[in-house]
């Protein structure tokens, strides 16, 4: 049936972004195979992809919960420790305390989709959005 046939692309469509996304991060250092978040937004595609998730600024799936200062002051000693090079934020994400810890570490805060699908560019639909991803934390974990 046509259902049936969309289907069947669609999972193709799928396999192959799953070994795309595999071999993009393959470049990515294995002791940088580390992510720092803003929120825990990551922990699903890290899992799968064999990176850890080490912090997270705001130790939350909610976009009302905050961090402390105890919290900040070990999330900068990990940071410091992995010698992470960018922390990861949703491009829709209140990432004040994020933007105060790179600033002071002097690491990167990369922005990422991770809320939403966009209408144009790179998130207009998940097989996109997916790939942009992998390749924009491959380039920052990557980085000398």
């Amino acid at each position: 049936s046509e259902i049936e046939a969309c289907t069947d692309g669609y999972r193709a469509e799928l396999e192959q972004l799953d070994r795309d996304i595999t071999a993009v991060l393959a470049s990515i250092p294995g002791d940088r195979r580390v992510l720092v978040t803003n929120h825990d937004s990551l922990a699903y595609f890290a899992d799968r992809y064999d990176l850890t998730v080490i912090g997270t600024v705001i130790p939350s799936m909610s976009t009302v919960a905050e961090t402390d200062a105890a919290a900040l002051a070990e999330l900068t000693a990990i940071i410091d420790e992995h010698d992470v090079p960018a922390i990861f934020s949703g491009e829709l994400e209140s990432s004040a305390d994020a933007e105060a810890l790179a600033g002071r570490l002097g690491v990167a805060i990369v922005p990422i989709p991770t809320d939403s699908l966009t209408t144009g560019g790179d998130a207009s639909t998940y097989v996109d959005l997916m790939r942009s991803n992998a390749t924009t934390i491959a380039a920052a974990l990557s980085a000398p």
